[in-house]
């Protein structure tokens, strides 16, 4: 079984994996997330950033902590 690793360390290619903010798990993945505003971190531009879900919707961009998924089952 894989252990829970940093988000520094997170594949950045756009593969999902589960991610974790400190609350619950959630499937998680890599993005680039338009900032608009100018007052938004030196916006507008494209920045790297976190996507994901949980099961009821709510779309995270703030994981601290990741690991892959698990294989999937065999026959």
């Amino acid at each position: 079984m894989s252990e829970w690793q940093t988000i520094d360390t997170a594949p950045k290619d756009g593969s999902k994996f589960i991610g974790f903010d400190g609350v619950r798990p959630f499937l998680c993945y890599s993005t680039k997330h338009y900032v608009k505003w100018p007052h938004e971190e030196g916006g507008p531009t494209f920045r790297d950033g976190w996507s994901g879900d949980y099961y009821d919707c709510i779309s995270p961009e703030d994981p601290t902590h990741w690991m892959p998924l698990p294989s999937m089952p065999g026959k």
